[in-house]
């Protein structure tokens, strides 16, 4: 749990950074959004400050939370489905070992990385 509160506090801090530039540039615009910061990179905090969310909403607690959520929002649902995939593949003998064949005629090493077209066209699937 220590963990979990210094990563946010941490985040919060960083937002608090990226919330004074916002500001110092939304006042060089007059008052403008500057949609992006000078340096013309794009990043979560930067792409949640030149959102439309009310200015009342831009302060550090909430996009720091806006930011911790783009960050894990999606990994539970992708372990569960890989977590599935693997059991539906390891469970049916003829998907494991149809899958194995496929792998195997694209694969041409260990180390080779096919296109992905190339692994869909072997089964003739496109």
């Amino acid at each position: 749990m220590n963990l979990v509160l210094l990563m946010h506090k941490r985040m919060r801090s960083t937002a608090q950074q990226y919330l004074t530039l916002h500001l110092a540039e939304k006042k060089d615009n007059g008052g403008e959004n500057p949609g992006r910061f000078s340096s013309g990179r794009i990043d979560a905090y930067r792409a949640i400050l030149s959102s439309t969310l009310p200015d009342i909403d831009k302060e550090p607690d909430r996009v720091a939370q806006e930011v911790l959520t783009l960050l894990v929002g999606g990994s539970a649902t992708t372990m569960r489905v890989m977590t599935r995939i693997v059991y539906h593949v390891n469970s049916d003998p003829r998907i494991l070992s149809r899958l194995t064949e496929t792998l195997d005629a694209v694969m041409i090493t260990a180390t080779a990385n096919p296109e992905l077209v190339q692994f869909w066209r072997s089964k003739s699937i496109l």
